[in-house]
């Protein structure tokens, strides 16, 4: 049997069986990364290999391959990483973009891995870039229903941000355009924006800098401290969500602002768009600049189009049921057509076994 090792962020790695299928457990980003790996890991089993979590192997020298899901900070590599790195067999899966991390650069991933998959259009060349998406509408398919549907004339609020407040280095990223939108409702209409996610009540450090490690959970009262000096109250937060009522707040709201944290990069689509999507409301998108490629126009409102959060803010409250009604429609014809699948696990794993064949 051929023996495949995992490794990811290790904060992360050490508090789950990714390919346990009896493992319940998210990882603490609330993305459910182990509910995507463990139809991976039932696929391989029919060709006869094992994955693992690397931290569940006794010893690295055996296995034959690794896997890398993003990588760590180069100035934080521990024993574990250090020891997967020197397999010969590596293979890279870039989760990021290269606005939040600028570690394809430190390591030279060209010459250090044999194959990326990478979900950056320009990147792709089908000899050692290969192209993926993050498996999101099986995710979220799969995560908490909706208990009951809120229809438009119930839905009592306008819109509604939930975001990390995350500081990136560099210019390719949209933190600037969040805050934008934030101080405009809180200065016009605080009444029609909600604000939710972690770390708004808190100083913040570029996630990608030599100071990122003051943004890990030990450092947060330092952090709130900061904050009455040097940062902001934001007077719309809502606080962190529950991630059993998620799908509920998202639908109690008509419009949810949904921005990547880039939006130059081609192909680069989260899963944040189809977390709207499976929600019942309407997203206002901001990211990939080639969205249509993946999905259609008609399923949400493009914030490119706008000149100003004013111009924008009088389409949203101008719009009539039957034009609010008509997204949800195009937006459940587009789940169910076949150009949505390159988002579900079966594309995943046929794309990545795929990449580990190119070995035989």
């Amino acid at each position: 049997m051929q023996n495949i090792g995992f490794w990811t962020r290790e904060d992360k790695l050490y508090i789950n069986d990714y390919f346990d299928p009896n493992n319940k457990k998210i990882d603490l980003d609330l993305n459910i990364i182990q509910s995507w790996l463990v139809p991976l890991s039932i696929e391989l089993k029919k060709k006869n290999i094992l994955i693992r979590n690397v931290n569940l192997i006794d010893d690295l020298t055996k296995i034959d391959l690794v896997i890398f899901m993003d990588l760590p900070h180069i100035q934080y590599q521990s024993n574990l990483f250090k020891s997967c790195f020197k397999c010969k067999r590596k293979i890279l899966i870039i989760e990021e973009n290269s606005s939040a991390s600028n570690l394809i650069s430190q390591y030279n991933i060209s010459k250090n891995f044999d194959y990326i998959l990478t979900m950056l259009d320009d990147l792709v060349d089908n000899k050692k870039f290969f192209k993926f998406q993050i498996p999101s509408i099986s995710i979220h398919e799969n995560q908490n229903k909706l208990s009951s549907i809120k229809q438009f004339n119930k839905k009592k609020k306008l819109c509604c941000m939930i975001a990390w407040n995350k500081l990136f280095s560099g210019k390719k990223n949209t933190r600037s355009k969040k805050i934008e939108i934030i101080n405009w409702f809180e200065k016009n209409y605080p009444h029609h924006f909600s604000l939710y996610g972690p770390k708004w009540d808190e100083f913040v450090f570029p996630f990608n800098g030599i100071l990122q490690f003051l943004n890990y959970d030990k450092f947060r009262s330092l952090r709130k401290i900061l904050n009455i000096f040097f940062g902001k109250k934001f007077l719309t937060w809502k606080g962190i969500i529950n991630p059993n009522e998620k799908k509920t707040i998202i639908n109690d709201h008509k419009f949810i602002f949904v921005l990547e944290n880039s939006s130059y990069f081609n192909g680069y689509i989260t899963d944040k768009l189809f977390e709207v999507f499976l929600s019942e409301s309407v997203p206002i998108f901001l990211g990939a600049p080639n969205i249509e490629k993946y999905v259609p126009s008609d399923c949400y409102i493009n914030l490119r189009k706008y000149t100003d959060i004013s111009e924008l803010y009088e389409f949203l409250t101008s719009m009539s049921e039957d034009k609010y009604n008509q997204y949800i429609f195009n937006i459940k014809n587009y789940l169910s057509s076949d150009a949505a699948n390159i988002f579900r696990y079966n594309d995943f794993n046929r794309r990545i076994l795929s990449v580990i064949n190119l070995y035989n």
